[in-house]
């Protein structure tokens, strides 16, 4: 006959109440029922899983301590009375093995979930059950028959069974209340010891002793009992991977034992059960050594590592109890075992401590699950593993087919497992070394192994250099944070005076004893160089929060778990444990920015830990700073009544202990790996043009990666990242020696990715224009700086009041960060302050992106295809009109930049058609054609003077056709007409001329000569015009343009000097003769000589130029200055200026004029 529960009290916490309401839950579910589950918890557990989960909690008063409050009879019954339990589960631990407590509850009217007491004094009682067993031929270890009182008694029982023994608790568990003893001077000592722990764990302070068996195995028997006398067992495990008796690793069915063996176990549980008439769920433990066994004890619970039988079986235990205590029978259960459980014990422990209990608040918990992974827990993020109770975190079990396939997944889950215990630690690390070692592997491990495999020396950790570059950038990262809080704190002042110098970081860390200087510096979004004594690794880590990170080196990547407090850094590299001390470890630092407002110690003071050394003031609210630990205070870094920034020292405090040399033996010392310059400089042989050829020679694969790593470093000056100077100047200096010319064309076109970087630095420098912007309307905008300045105040309010089309601009910058969003957060911040770095190095900035120009205008001299770069060119031309804030020298740059990416191929593919254009023609002058028409020499006049000069050259053939035929396209290019003109080719005796009637009624006489026969050639013209013998009906004319051929760059003024003298002797029919002197190539000299009171003279004013030039460039503008030519390239023409009225004005004068427009387009005002 069954009898139902309604409500299920447990008496326990964590991770076993949360067992037990999940198994009500799901039995519930299956049946239908209105089984509930009531917990019962303390104050430290108000907000633990356990409590949440439950259907119903019931607060149990604690006025002696927590663990008292679960042993304290009265308390626990009243509570399960408050909350109508009918009947108890009391899992493991508490009063889960206290006879007194199971015959209480049947008392109150309720069921216990257990044996009765008189099985439990019977089994649970380690020397009862001993007892027992002897009564029901179990074989047991040789012991001391019962209870042994005191140490004297003990001295005796010890010589009668000899070293070495084991001192044991008679109502011990969980390895609590046992000592090993090795020789006779030990007992005394572990037997006080023994009596203490156990009195205080169980209360019960007894002991008996036992002959220790060595290299023995603990193989466990699962057995269950129901109320009709059937027991059954449901498998063994084996729980030999203990430390100090401690269980950390079970796993079903134990490897490597017969199955004969096996079986002999499982009868010999059942017979010990049946012997006390057990009811319920219980272990038998056994010491296998080889073939034999020995009872070890009973325990008359269910263990904390039922679940692996529970995996390998398919049977709920705990839903099994639930079972049994309503009165089922067992008679129809069927065991079988399928593939192999292992378990893992994470705890709230420190290895590196000697396993000390670490507890503190879980920061983060997310653990691995998949595919044959279970993982039994009570807490959650934000949960506290409270020192009072067992250390116990989680169990992870894995499954599978074979040992190995379970051993392997339950080694990546616990490598997986993110859990960080804020201040504490955790044994995940040790665990993942156990399940690792090739004894493990193996399989048949005794219960010393963990113990003896302690205290052997450990093994250099090749993964230790890995963890020392993720502590060194993440020591960099809490400093940048603070730099990130004080920045922020105060948006009134939003400066980048306020920012900290972008020069990377030195950190001090300490580790194993040895101290540790390394240089970090931030290359970019997460990307890192870190520097170790000469030795440097490029990594990128990635924060994921404020504990978990993913580093990545080139060739490996690790997941980091972290917790740093002000001592320093605990750091889990996949799941392998590491601890870093800070070198300013006695260092007690602001938290926040605040007021000093009291120093309660001075220098030479002792302090003990946690001694509050004064109070600081921030937002009205004090706050008191303590020592972090004990030692002597040596310096007052921040007196009272001083503003401190978050991260400030306060006081330094000299530890008490030294620690071991800093330095350590050579051979103990970490090292970075072998990582080379990421553009292979020392490869390279050297820098500049060295190291361009050298990169040349390379493989297109490595030959891009250099160019890729090249642009990465220029990126990292440009975005305000950590620069190191010397390496800048390095890269600007290697920019300025690309010659194009010299470069193969795949390097070229390599090196054209650089145009991105100009981009960026446009993109970032815009943002801090200083002049007032025009807004619509005419109107005077706020200037993108104070606009800038206006976003980070209003930044946590998504920058409201920001006009759009500056929110387009930032985002633009932004979005080189990686930051595509301009709502408030981490992100967004860390971005904001690189931009505001970016100010604090201007020149190097500059240095940097003034090379980049010369580099890409040589590129483009050289054909590198840049032209059709609409980005670019916008770039540039922002870079051009920033001149007041990036220097004249950097917008100049740009200028040039863009005249020879743009302007330049522009002006030769119009070189290019015009050649087009004439070259049929030039091809049928060549053989003597007739002169081209008009439309073409206009077209040819128009032309570049390279493209010119194919027909120009004939000047100074003596070809007298070619020279008429060159005559006519030069003086078309001198008088530049917009329309087709009147153009006549007359002869008169000897002179052959070439008649121009310009569309104003203006007449123009042109001839050529040479060096030699100008003045000869002047006074003929002259004399024919005088005549009128060249313009029929007319005497004079407008002009007259004598084109010479200097072909020996004869002296000009000794020419012109020839002509003037002709002229004095001839009187000018024409308001003015230009001589015009020819070169080849260009650097073309025209002399006007003019009628004056006293004869021919040179007309002064137009410095050397055409006058049709002088026109076209609007000269006489500059009237009000005294001018000083200066050398210029052709079209273009440079004056010095000082002003007539003011003398201390002077200025330079840049003017030019742009051919290249064809008769065809003379009417395009676009082009």
């Amino acid at each position: 006959m069954t009898h139902p529960i309604r409500c299920l009290g447990i008496v326990n916490r964590g991770e076993a109440a949360m067992r037990c309401v999940r198994a009500v839950r799901a039995l519930r579910a299956r049946e239908g029922s209105g089984l509930c589950a009531v917990v019962l918890f303390t104050d430290v557990d108000r907000d633990a899983p356990f409590v949440r989960h439950a259907d119903a909690a019931v607060r149990l008063p604690a006025p002696a301590g927590e663990v008292r409050a679960y042993l304290h009879h009265d308390l626990v019954i009243a509570a399960l009375r408050r909350a109508g339990a009918d009947a108890v589960w009391p899992g493991w631990g508490f009063v889960a093995e206290d006879p007194v407590f199971a015959d209480r509850v049947v008392a109150e009217g309720m069921r216990f979930l257990g044996p009765s007491g008189d099985a439990m004094r019977a089994l649970g009682d380690k020397i009862a059950a001993k007892q027992v067993a002897e009564r029901a031929g179990v074989p047991v270890t040789p012991w001391s028959g019962g209870v042994v009182d005191d140490e004297a008694a003990a001295v005796g029982f010890a010589e009668r069974l000899g070293y070495p023994l084991v001192v044991k608790a008679a109502a011990g568990g969980g390895g609590r209340g046992i000592r090993v003893v090795e020789n006779a001077a030990a007992l005394p000592a572990a037997f006080r010891s023994a009596a203490a722990e156990a009195l205080a764990a169980f209360g019960d302070g007894r002991l008996f002793l036992e002959r220790k068996v060595s290299g023995a195995r603990h193989v466990e028997v699962q057995i269950a009992a129901d109320m009709r006398g059937h027991v059954k067992a449901l498998g063994a495990r084996d729980c030999s991977v203990q430390r100090r008796h401690q269980k950390l690793i079970e796993e079903a069915p134990p490897p490597g034992l017969e199955p004969a063996l096996l079986a002999r176990l499982a009868t010999a549980a059942v017979r010990l059960a049946r012997e006390v008439g057990y009811v319920g769920l219980g272990t038998v433990e056994f010491l296998v050594a080889g073939a034999d066994a020995h009872l070890l004890e009973m325990n008359p619970r269910l263990q904390v590592e039922h679940g692996i039988t529970e995996a390998i079986t398919g049977l709920d235990l705990v839903q099994l109890q639930i079972r049994i205590a309503r009165g089922e029978s067992l008679a129809d259960l069927r065991v079988s075992e399928r593939g192999v459980a292992i378990e893992a014990r994470v705890c709230a422990e420190d290895p590196d401590a000697g396993f000390v209990p670490s507890p503190g608040r879980i920061a983060r918990f997310d653990p691995a699950l998949g595919p044959g992974i279970r993982v039994d827990t009570g807490i959650a993020a934000g949960s506290l593993v409270p020192p009072v109770f067992d250390s116990l975190v989680a169990k992870v079990i894995a499954t599978g087919g074979t040992r190995e396939e379970a051993r392997s997944r339950l080694i990546c889950a616990l490598r997986d497992l993110d859990l960080v215990i804020q201040g504490g630690a955790s044994n995940t690390g040790f665990l993942i070394d156990v399940l690792g070692s090739a004894e493990f592997c193996r399989g048949g491990i005794d219960t010393g192994w963990v113990d003896h495999r302690c205290c052997d020396a450990a093994d250099a950790d090749p993964d230790a250099s890995d963890a020392l570059v993720a502590a060194a950038i993440l020591a960099y990262q809490r400093r940048r944070r603070d730099a990130r809080l004080n920045f922020f704190a105060d948006t009134t002042n939003v400066s980048p005076v306020r920012v900290p110098p972008s020069v990377g970081q030195e950190v001090d860390l300490s580790f194993g004893g040895v101290g540790y200087r390394l240089a970090v510096f931030a290359l970019g979004s997460w990307r890192y160089r870190v520097y170790l004594d000469g030795r440097a690794v490029t990594v990128t880590l990635r924060e994921g929060d404020r504990h978990l990170a993913r580093l990545e080196f080139a060739d490996r990547t690790r997941r980091v778990v972290y917790d740093a407090t002000e001592v320093g850094l605990r750091l889990e590299l996949d799941g392998r444990p590491y601890r870093f001390g800070w070198e300013t470890t006695g260092h007690v630092r602001a938290a926040t920015p605040a007021m000093v407002v009291g120093v309660q110690v001075a220098p030479g003071e002792r302090v003990t830990a946690g001694q509050v050394l004064g109070f600081l003031e921030a937002m009205k609210v004090e706050i008191a700073f303590s020592a972090p630990l004990a030692g002597v205070v040596t310096e007052i870094r921040a007196p009272k009544g001083q503003p401190v920034a978050a991260g400030d020292v306060l006081v330094v405090i000299e530890p008490e202990t030294e620690r071991a040399a800093d330095e350590g033996a050579a051979g103990s010392r970490l090292t970075l790996g072998p990582d080379a310059d990421p553009l292979g400089v020392d490869a390279a042989g050297g820098a500049g043009a060295s190291y361009l050829s050298a990169l040349d020679a390379r493989e297109a694969s490595e030959r891009r990666a250099a160019i890729t790593a090249l642009r990465e470093e220029i990126r990292t000056v440009l975005l305000g990242y950590d620069a190191d100077p010397e390496r800048a100047r390095w890269l600007a200096a290697l920019l300025d020696s690309a010659d194009g010319g010299t470069l193969s064309t795949a390097l070229a076109s390599d090196l054209t990715a650089l145009k991105h970087e100009i981009v960026v630095f446009a993109d970032l420098e815009q943002l801090f224009l200083t002049a007032p912007r025009s807004a619509s309307g005419g109107q005077v905008g706020p200037s993108n700086a104070a606009r800038l300045r206006g976003f980070v105040r209003r930044m946590r309010a998504g920058g409201a009041g920001t006009g759009e089309d500056f929110r387009a601009l930032l985002r633009a910058a932004l979005g080189h960060y990686g930051v595509a969003s301009l709502v408030h957060g981490d992100s967004l911040e860390r971005a904001l302050l690189r931009l505001f770095a970016t100010q604090n190095v201007p020149e190097l900035r500059r240095q940097l992106v003034g090379a980049v120009l010369r580099c890409l205008a040589a590129l483009a001299r050289t054909g590198a295809r840049l032209a059709d770069d609409t980005a670019l060119a916008d770039a540039l031309g922002r870079i051009a009109a920033m001149r007041a804030l990036v220097s004249d020298a950097l917008a100049d740059a740009a200028v040039e930049a863009h005249a020879a990416v743009f302007e330049r191929p522009a002006l030769e593919q119009r070189a290019e058609l015009a050649a087009e254009r004439v070259a049929p023609w030039l091809a049928r002058a060549a053989a003597g054609a007739s002169p081209p028409p008009q439309a073409v020499l206009l077209d040819l006049a128009a032309t570049p003077r390279q493209v010119f000069d194919r027909v120009g050259r004939w000047l100074f053939e003596p070809d007298a056709h070619r020279r008429h035929i060159a005559l006519s396209a030069y003086l078309l290019r001198l008088f530049a007409p917009d329309e087709l003109v009147a153009l006549t080719a007359i002869r008169s005796g000897s002179v052959r001329a070439q008649r121009i009637d310009l569309p104003d009624g203006r007449v123009v006489i042109g001839v050529t000569s040479t060096v030699a026969r100008a003045a000869r050639t002047v006074k003929r013209v002259c004399r024919a015009i005088a005549a009128g013998e060249l313009v029929a009906g007319r005497s004079t004319v407008y002009a007259i343009e004598v084109v010479v051929a200097n072909e020996d760059s004869k002296d000009p003024e000794a020419i012109v000097a020839t002509v003037m003298d002709a002229l004095d002797a001839t009187a000018l029919p024409a308001e003015r003769c230009t001589v015009s002197l020819c070169r080849r190539g260009g650097g073309d000299v025209h002399r006007t000589v003019v009628p004056g009171p006293a004869g021919a003279c040179e007309d002064a004013s137009l410095l050397g130029l055409h006058p049709e030039i002088a026109a076209r460039i609007g000269l006489a503008r500059l009237g009000g200055f005294v001018l000083e030519r200066l050398a210029a390239a052709d079209d273009v023409y440079c004056f010095r200026g000082r002003s007539r009225a003011v003398p201390e004005d002077e200025r330079l004068f840049v003017l030019a004029e742009v051919r290249g427009r064809t008769s065809d387009e003379a009417d395009d005002a676009a082009v």
